[in-house]
């Protein structure tokens, strides 16, 4: 199956992960609108895991990973627009930076979708995205308008990431319900591997 673009999943089972103090944080930063003035650094967090290897990817928070330089750099040579990378700092004595997606688009059937709605704001949770037809100029990175919780990728970034063996993630269609996936599988879905990938 053909997909315009791809759901950027972090993975953290069995690796290296940074569990932040407070979830609160997120509710205003990282949402869309640069970060880089007032950027001192990550709030408090604990490292999770530290026996474990720590990936190009590693999960922070789950709209907000972090990644290593090597993954940083193509992040900046081809979706310099649509990211901001924000320094995290050493972990294992490798740089890390945050990723700030800028980039905000509206693609979603929002009536043939199947969303979880957070009560008393205007956000939801996806499990099944439906596209509106025709979609065009599909930047590198990206998240969908009210749903803030899910990278997206486009096709040529994703296979960007795939060819630079870069690790740690996993991509899947964003129609496949995730959630489910995970519990019904016990792990995330790797889904471009298995339609794309060589």
């Amino acid at each position: 199956m053909n997909s315009p673009f791809w759901a950027l999943i972090v993975r953290a089972t069995g690796f290296l992960s940074i569990i932040p103090a407070d979830l609160r944080y997120f509710h205003t930063h990282f949402c869309g609108t640069p970060l880089a003035s007032e950027w001192t650094g990550p709030p408090s967090y604990t490292i999770f895991g530290k026996s474990k290897p720590a990936n190009d990817f590693v999960s922070w928070a789950t709209p907000v990973p972090i990644v290593s330089e090597r993954a940083g750099a193509l992040f900046r040579s081809v979706a310099s627009s649509d990211v901001e990378l924000l320094s995290f700092g050493l972990i294992k004595k490798r740089m890390y930076f945050a990723l700030n997606v800028l980039s905000i688009r509206d693609y979603v059937d929002y009536e043939a979708s199947q969303i979880t709605w957070l009560p008393n704001v205007d956000e939801g949770t996806p499990r099944c995205i439906a596209l509106r037809p025709n979609i065009p100029n599909i930047p590198s990175v990206f998240k969908l308008e009210r749903i803030p919780s899910q990278i997206y990728i486009s096709e040529n970034m994703a296979s960007l990431l795939v060819d630079a063996d870069l690790t740690g993630f996993s991509l899947a269609l964003p129609t496949t319900d995730i959630t489910k996936h995970l519990i019904m599988h016990g792990e995330v879905p790797d889904e471009y591997g298995a339609t794309f990938k060589k």
